[in-house]
């Protein structure tokens, strides 16, 4: 922000923002438009202040009101103008101050927000709710420190009643008061941000009760990830305790007929998903919005982002948005490569579509509802165009740049540990927990249920008139809500696959960006019950952000989703693989003598031998240490190896 410096009697300009109902934040009007005021109060010539893009796009319109004050010199109090309103335009102002509007003023980049219009008597005595009452003076209090302005206070005053029907002579008025401080001015903004942060004990209510929401979200979570680990263990174990030993002669080794689980699936655990382009494209946009989510908490707990710079954050984020679209086209290309994928073109614009599609859509429709009814929040031809030069000339050319890269990183492949058989396996009917619309309800509970008091304190910012302070309560919900997502989808894919149901791809997508669906209907919930928004201009502005805001959740914890279920397909398949390929070995070596010492031999036979009779079941063989050591400990179990010396070659062998 800039600071400018003043000498005594120097003019300083006062500004004035949108007006808008208390209620209703995006329904913002130009100051001068928002009610009939007297002819002579309004400028023949309106002057604009400069202002950023990300201010632009969020309704702001500073308009200078032709009035300026001195600086620390005082000023008793002070016609500006005045006027006859007719019968209509005090029924006009009657509206306005009955909807509760307020407008914001600057001076010297210092903002007075939420200077009330009037008040009526609504609230206070519902029998005199006929009288309403327009404020026409505004007393500035003004403390300067040296040569700077340091900080502004506005009081609105003196009350003029305007009845219904009948005509009103009416004048604004102001006066200025300045006052010394020891304040420094590098840290006069800091104001604003104490005055709009929660107070001391409702901030500590903040903290419980976010603590509280985060402690049962972790106990569940460490209850779930118990059950799946176990689950996880018990069916290894219970593989390793089904095989015999005596198959290890045949050619080729077999899981045991009454086996069943992910393993008789292995080859179609990885058999690509259909619609490959946009599975892909939607793992690669989700990829995005995570990156972009990252980056904008990195900005915000570094003070990047703060209350002093208007509109930083709507330009922080357009810009963003468009980087990050490399990160979209690169994930999306390497994976559609990876499926021997064979029209890249078609997967990138589909990526494209996914990510600006939605939101040109949503903001092309928002801003024909503003323009109709006179919006501050319809944006000129020259805002307009400047996004979508932005979008045009950084996020597609990043777009396909990042699919460029991808293509040429995915040229490995897949690397599945496990190879895909061609003749694709005949899917059983799953179980009615294991449907995909079963699995939606239920993923999506967790993570939202963890996010959930968060959502009241940041509606409450977004939708109201509180500035949402970003502090270590937003990283905590942020990465307790990833872990969840990720291990609840990692666990549905696993049962999926334990069902012999082998396409999980989708189900992974929708299950993690199940919690976006909630969101929305959240926020349905909150317009219809916890907030006083009203109207169709709001309501519709309301629903259109919601709706995006869902949509960029959906998508990106649909990508965690994806990238959770995975990596745990990969993890069980490389160990499944890793036992097959163990017992291979030791079928071989029942045939060959082995180079090592008969003392070697005993002593690693030995140890082995510690292990197993130190585990009271096969289940507590399973530990820390590698998966190898831990079959052969639960086949020692189950074979009693000390009587059989064939065996005991084999498993002496295994154990070095």
């Amino acid at each position: 922000m800039r600071i400018s410096k003043y000498n005594s009697g120097d003019e300083m300009v006062i500004w004035a923002n949108k007006m808008v109902p208390y209620s209703n934040p995006s329904e913002s009007y130009q100051f001068f438009d928002a009610v009939p005021w007297p002819r002579e109060c309004i400028p023949e010539r309106m002057e604009y202040h400069n202002m950023q893009l990300g201010e632009l796009l969020q309704g702001d319109r500073l308009v200078n009101t032709g009035v300026s004050v001195k600086f620390r010199k005082d000023q008793e109090k002070t016609k500006i103008c005045g006027g006859v309103l007719t019968p209509e335009d005090v029924n006009a102002f009657r509206l306005a101050v009955t909807n509760n509007y307020h407008y914001d003023l600057m001076i010297d980049e210092l903002a007075i927000n939420l200077v009330p219009l009037g008040r009526d008597l609504v609230e206070a005595a519902p029998e005199l709710m006929n009288q309403v009452f327009v404020y026409s003076t505004l007393h500035f209090a003004l403390k300067y420190n040296e040569n700077y302005l340091v900080e502004v206070d506005v009081i609105a005053e003196d009350e003029v009643e305007f009845d219904h029907g009948r005509e009103k002579e009416f004048s604004l008025s102001y006066s200025v008061t300045w006052y010394e401080s020891d304040k420094p001015t590098e840290h006069r903004v800091n104001r604003y941000i104490e005055r709009d942060r929660l107070q001391a004990n409702e901030l500590r209510t903040h903290w419980l009760s976010v603590i509280n929401a985060a402690a049962a979200a972790v106990l569940l979570f460490m209850l779930l990830l118990s059950i799946f680990l176990r689950t996880v263990n018990s069916d290894f174990a219970r593989y390793s305790a089904s095989v015999d030993l005596e198959d290890l002669e045949h050619d080729e080794l077999m899981v045991a007929e009454d086996e069943r689980g992910w393993k008789i699936i292995k080859s179609d655990v990885f058999r690509f998903p259909q619609y490959k382009e946009l599975f892909c494209a939607v793992v690669g946009t989700g990829t995005q919005v995570l990156v972009l989510l990252i980056v904008l908490v990195l900005l915000a707990t570094t003070s990047t982002l703060y209350h002093g710079r208007r509109g930083s954050f709507n330009s922080a984020l357009l810009v963003t948005f468009a980087l990050t679209n490399l990160v979209a086209g690169y994930t999306s290309a390497k994976l559609y490569t990876q499926m021997d994928g064979r029209n890249l073109a078609l997967s990138t614009i589909s990526c494209l579509t996914i990510s600006l599609g939605p939101i040109y859509g949503v903001w092309t429709v928002l801003d024909v509802i503003a323009k109709i009814y006179g919006s501050t929040m319809a944006l000129s031809f020259w805002v307009m165009a400047s996004v979508i030069c932005i979008t045009g000339l950084i996020a597609i050319p990043a777009t396909f740049l990042g699919a460029v890269l991808g293509r040429r990183s995915g040229k490995s492949g897949f690397n599945a540990p496990i190879r895909t058989a061609k003749a694709r396996r005949e899917i059983p009917k799953p179980p009615v927990y294991l449907r995909w619309e079963v699995q939606m309800v239920l993923a999506g509970l967790l993570p939202f249920g963890a996010v959930l008091v968060e959502l009241a304190y940041v509606f409450a910012s977004v939708w109201g008139h509180k500035t949402f302070s970003f502090n270590g309560i937003g990283v905590i919900v942020i990465i307790i809500v990833l872990a969840v997502t990720a291990l609840v989808c990692a666990a549905f894919s696993y049962y999926q696959l334990c069902a012999e149901d082998h396409e999980w791809w989708w189900n992974s997508i929708f299950n993690g960006g199940s919690t976006g669906i909630y969101l929305f209907l959240y926020s349905i919930y909150y317009l219809m019950l916890r907030s006083n928004l009203s109207g169709f201009l709001q309501v519709s502005y309301f629903l259109g952000y919601m709706f995006s805001v869902s949509y960029a959740c959906f998508l990106m914890l649909g990508s965690v989703g994806y990238h959770a279920a995975v990596a745990d397909g990969r993890t069980g398949a490389r160990n499944f693989s890793q036992v097959l390929g163990l017992m291979a070995a030791g079928r071989q070596r029942m045939y060959w003598k082995p180079r090592s010492s008969k003392d070697d031999d005993d002593r690693a036979f030995r140890r082995l031998q510690e292990k197993a009779r130190s585990s009271s079941s096969v289940l507590r063989c399973w530990s820390s240490e590698n998966i190898q050591t831990s079959m052969l400990c639960a086949i020692m179990i189950q074979l009693d190896a000390q009587s059989d010396n064939e065996h005991r070659n084999l498993l002496t062998y295994l154990a070095r």
